[in-house]
């Protein structure tokens, strides 16, 4: 990355494998999961010398801006895009298993898609839909959203069904960061 560069470098104060984000649900403790609908008035733009924190880290995508040679994100731009080519379309059949209904199956498979997804965006810093894809993981195995124990598959279910909205969300609003910082 250039000199010129508007994004600020990335801090190296925490070592990354000290980070990690505050294990909470994120149905009941997300902002993006309490957010209101946006005015129909224009969107501000967003300041990419400020990035949220809560949805995107900066030490993770700004090692990947790092390896751009230039201002036009040659390098990141096809990641970055790609990575969202493949949520949006893992999202649509996540939601479209959800609305089958409940089975063993379909908790496998979000299972999967959950991990799937969650390395995804732990790549590219979208900490938000990583943990709640891991949550999503965890929930298809009949784990309680941290993984840390057994429940039912009922008990799963539901709160799968509560966290694909907020999942939803939080992936729009990582989006919107991602294509910003990337100049997409």
């Amino acid at each position: 990355m250039s000199s010129n560069s508007k994004l600020p470098p990335p801090a190296a104060a925490i070592p990354a494998h000290q980070k990690k984000a505050d294990p909470v649900s994120p149905v009941k403790d997300s902002k993006v999961a309490e957010a209101k609908p946006a005015a129909s008035k224009k969107e501000e733009p967003l300041d990419v010398n400020n990035p949220d924190k809560t949805v995107i880290d900066m030490d993770i995508l700004g090692q990947l801006l790092e390896m751009d040679d230039d201002e036009e994100h040659s390098f990141s731009k096809p990641l970055v895009q790609e990575y969202l080519e493949q949520a949006d379309a893992t999202l649509e059949e996540m939601e479209q298993k959800v609305k089958d209904g409940q089975s063993k199956d379909n908790l496998e498979w979000l299972s999967g898609k959950g991990h799937f997804l969650k390395g995804s965006s732990a790549a590219l810093g979208a900490i938000q839909v990583r943990d709640s894809c891991e949550s999503l993981q965890n929930l298809g195995k009949e784990k309680n959203a941290a993984g840390s124990s057994d429940i039912s598959a009922d008990a799963a279910w539901k709160e799968i069904e509560s966290l694909m909205p907020a999942l939803k969300k939080q992936h729009i609003l990582a989006t919107k960061w991602l294509k910003a910082l990337c100049s997409l």
